[in-house]
């Protein structure tokens, strides 16, 4: 009798107990996978979204930098103006190779003292700096990148360095539009004072002309805006549904869900900002 209870009582599971454990086990394990599945995918977005803001938050530092210094030091050399803007260059044909409908900035300033424009070329105390900045393709076919081309020149206009040929160096890569227009207002009259009611206040905001800026309004500021995406695209990211609307322009949601790469959608992040020009206080750029 004893033998007996002693058996029944270290019986194993049944088949039935053990296909429902195995299935609890493996509602679990997927569970699991599903978890984290979708934290992988979370964790690539967002390490992504943060390299494409930190890149374009240090683009839009150096362009604001150069853009403070437009003007800067007095007469510039020969031929160089402290800021030139070309509206859809690429799409006028004037430069192929600039991606179509973004626009050109060229700033010009006298160099305080030895430094470098944004290619590296040496400018000594005096010399004049000019740094333009596009929009083509990088060496990786399909990605568009943020250039800048420098060059240093001399009070006579002689080019001392640089200025080899556009694009120059690549800055950001990703872009799907750089935008830039001019803030205005009346200039002064003739030994007038630019900082008449109100100095570097803008009274409105106009777009660079194709073949370069002819305004003879009094340019007080520079509002540019881009529109960047991610590298690498990001599974679970929906094609964009919206336009993005960039100064004056606009990023359709058909220019946007176009970019796919390895079958799957990029992130977009849209950046703008206004610079106050203080350098160039009096006359017309």
């Amino acid at each position: 009798m004893n033998t007996l209870i002693k058996f029944q009582q270290q019986r194993g599971m049944s088949l039935v107990e053990l296909l429902i454990a195995m299935l609890l086990g493996t509602m679990l394990i997927a569970g699991a996978v599903k978890i984290f599945s979708s934290n992988s995918q979370a964790l690539r977005l967002q390490q992504q979204v943060s390299s494409t803001q930190e890149t374009a938050r240090l683009t839009m530092e150096l362009l604001q930098a150069d853009l403070r210094r437009a003007g800067q030091g007095g007469t510039l050399g020969v031929g160089v103006r402290p800021v030139i803007g070309w509206n859809d260059w690429s799409a006028a044909g004037s430069f192929p190779g600039l991606l179509a409908s973004s626009d050109v900035v060229r700033i010009g300033y006298l160099a305080p003292e030895a430094m470098t424009d944004c290619e590296g070329n040496v400018a000594q105390a005096g010399d004049t700096i000019e740094n333009t900045y596009s929009v083509g393709l990088d060496t990786n076919p399909g990605i568009a990148a943020l250039f800048c081309d420098g060059r240093v020149v001399s009070t006579a206009g002689a080019v001392i360095a640089g200025g080899a040929g556009w694009p120059g160096v690549a800055l950001l890569r990703g872009l799907e539009s750089f935008q830039v227009n001019f803030g205005t207002r009346p200039a002064p009259a003739a030994g007038g004072r630019a900082d008449v009611n109100g100095y570097g206040s803008p009274q409105a905001y106009v777009r660079p002309a194709v073949s370069g800026n002819t305004t003879t309004a009094l340019v007080v500021s520079i509002r540019f805006g881009m529109v960047v995406r991610s590298e690498q695209g990001i599974q679970g990211v929906q094609a964009p549904a919206n336009a993005i609307p960039l100064l004056d322009t606009t990023l359709t949601a058909a220019a946007m869900a176009a970019t796919k790469i390895d079958n799957k959608f990029p992130v977009h992040r849209v950046f703008v900002k206004t610079v106050a020009l203080r350098n160039t206080a009096i006359g017309t750029l």
